[in-house]
């Protein structure tokens, strides 16, 4: 299965087991928008890099929760501190993405 990066959803599975006695197990993956993207701790400044920016009435939490909406590995509580960065690899494109946000 490939996602397609962009599109999100809820990815759920029957998991059946070949021995007896025959049981299903239903799981349930979220898939986020962003999926192809997997967490990395450096960038490589060599390479180009593109810049989005953001600027509004919107709070650091607020900030965190689309962050964490859209790309896989990012921890659900909003960390401490003025300013956050986070580093992702796409694994497909191997393109970079940085989100720095304060």
């Amino acid at each position: 299965i490939l996602s397609i990066e962009g599109r999100y959803g809820t990815l759920q599975a029957y998991v059946i087991p070949r021995v007896q006695p025959k049981t299903c197990q239903v799981r349930q993956y979220q898939i986020k928008p962003l999926s192809l993207h997997q967490r990395t701790h450096c960038l490589d400044h060599d390479r180009p890099m593109n810049t989005l920016t953001l600027k509004g009435q919107f709070s650091f939490a607020e900030v965190h929760s689309w962050i964490v909406f859209c790309l896989p590995e990012v921890p659900e509580k909003t960390p401490v501190g003025e300013s956050i960065s986070f580093y992702f690899q796409n694994t497909f494109l191997d393109t970079q993405l940085e989100c720095t946000y304060r």
